[in-house]
């Protein structure tokens, strides 16, 4: 997968000759739902002998506009995640700043089809773009035809809030259903206490109490107080860490 950061500037060029079959949405988690919506790109992408892209954010609208972040995961596991389930040709991120949220609706159309070759197009039914979010599906659908644009419907028990939610209340056997595999979280080491991680580049709130996580192939024993991770004491580790989330056991 070749990660691309783009400004949605009419300068840019990526040489993208071949047609582009894209996927475009914030994709917090890679749950279940984003999932089938990617199955469905890479699918369409095959049938047509199309490049499988996808389009996201390096952080969302409204959290930019707010000056504030409430990742359930952060960008790295999110990213990995995604070569490692679908490996799509090209990751296209926009980068969130005055002028991207300000580019029109009309603009991004002529974006994704002038410089991303795109003919094909698979989107939540929620999907809003442009200054303003002024641009809708239907502006797609004429932009593309309808025959070329593939609306998934939301579906609220796969929203960030609810596998939020799932996760602060410490239901982590649900929320690893809900997401199709094991929670990943990235930690970063505390200088000042002895083996105890803060969460790092995500928002996510923990339930205290303690947890069965998975450390690089070893399964162990981790407590969570306030948000912070306390490990055994014989536990040695680089100073920045990912885990898997498996259980919480009391």
């Amino acid at each position: 997968m070749k990660k691309i950061d783009v400004y949605l500037k009419k300068e840019e060029n990526f040489d993208i000759q071949k047609n582009n079959t894209i996927c475009i949405g914030f994709f917090d988690g890679i749950h279940r739902a984003h999932q089938k919506i990617m199955q469905k790109t890479q699918q369409i992408a095959q049938e047509n002998n199309e490049i499988f892209s996808v389009m996201t954010f390096n952080q969302k609208v409204s959290e930019f506009l707010a000056g504030q972040f409430h990742n359930l995961q952060s960008r790295k596991i999110k990213y990995r995640m995604l070569v490692d389930l679908f490996d799509p040709e090209f990751l296209f991120e926009i980068q969130v700043n005055e002028n991207t949220i300000a580019v029109s609706k009309q603009d991004f159309i002529d974006y994704l089809k002038n410089k991303l070759n795109v003919k094909h197009l698979v989107v939540g039914s929620d999907f809003t773009f442009g200054h303003y979010k002024e641009g809708r599906v239907e502006d797609l659908y004429e932009a593309f035809g309808k025959e070329n644009v593939f609306v998934f419907s939301r579906i609220e028990k796969y929203s960030s809030s609810n596998l939020k939610q799932l996760l602060a209340e410490g239901k982590i056997e649900l929320l690893n259903e809900k997401m199709g595999y094991i929670y990943k979280l990235d930690l970063k080491k505390i200088p000042e206490k002895a083996n105890a991680f803060k969460i790092s580049k995500s928002k996510a709130t923990i339930k205290d109490g303690f947890y069965r996580v998975i450390y690089n192939d070893v399964v162990c024993k981790v407590q969570f107080e306030s948000n912070i991770a306390y490990f055994p004491d014989n536990f040695v580790s680089p100073s920045e860490i990912s885990i898997e989330l498996v259980q919480r056991v009391n």
